[in-house]
């Protein structure tokens, strides 16, 4: 089996055959467990794999995707409302459920206390990676941790049972604009992004290779270089499905 932990960048529920997860997973041969979930924060992520982590044997393979230090875990049924800016991300029927009250809550504590969450996030990601680490060298295997921003930053010397990125995949996803001021555009007008993990299918494929390739014989796993870049040149794409 195959699980996959993280946020938009490992969800599967686009599913499409070409997505580097779906690829990795045939690739190798293996059933596919993936908890991503789009929007969620690092406190899901972390939920979700101990609640895994009694099933996971040492024939099994195990990719975990590290999301944005800031986001939060507010609601146990909307993993997806990690920011008050998400809120558009929730099903219309279930939007009802979230008092305004309790959105106006949010926002007060992204606007002061994001650095008091921060911090303590900072010291989440450290306790958990040692969990992960720790489940690792019991089942003699090597785990795979993807930065999927760039702003987490990991000791690797700390955890010699993970194989940690070198790069994140939000740069990745950033340099298939042609222009900055394209990604700009894009980032302002806040698009639902219509790529899957925020990648085009091209990068899908290498990032699936790279990945195999790392798990198959623990070579680092690269993402700063190899992918397909200023790919997207205008942002028709957004009309794609």
């Amino acid at each position: 089996m195959l699980y996959i932990f993280g946020d938009s960048f490992a969800d599967n529920s686009n599913n499409v055959d070409w997505s580097w997860t779906y690829l990795v997973a045939a690739t190798l041969g293996h059933d596919q467990r993936n908890f991503g979930r789009g929007g969620s924060g690092l406190e899901y992520t972390f939920e979700q794999f101990e609640q895994c982590r009694k099933y996971i044997t040492k024939h099994d393979l195990v990719i975990v995707c590290l999301t944005h230090e800031g986001r939060g875990y507010f609601f146990k049924d909307f993993p997806v409302l990690s920011s008050a800016e998400l809120i558009n991300y929730v099903p219309p029927e279930s939007r009802k459920k979230i008092s305004r009250d309790e959105m106006l809550a949010i926002k007060y504590y992204q606007t002061n206390f994001s650095d008091i969450h921060t911090t303590k996030m900072k010291l989440h990601v450290v306790n958990f990676l040692h969990s992960v680490d720790s489940l690792a060298a019991e089942l003699k295997i090597k785990i795979v941790i993807i930065n999927a921003v760039s702003d987490t930053v990991i000791d690797c010397a700390r955890y010699t049972n993970l194989i940690m990125s070198d790069g994140s995949l939000d740069s990745v996803s950033a340099a298939e604009f042609a222009t900055t001021e394209l990604a700009t555009q894009f980032d302002e007008q806040r698009w639902p992004d219509p790529r899957p993990n925020h990648l085009r299918r091209s990068n899908h494929a290498i990032l699936a290779k790279k990945v195999v390739d790392t798990i198959t014989t623990n070579v680092a796993l690269d993402l700063t270089s190899g992918f397909n870049e200023k790919i997207i040149k205008e942002l028709t794409f957004l009309r794609e499905i």
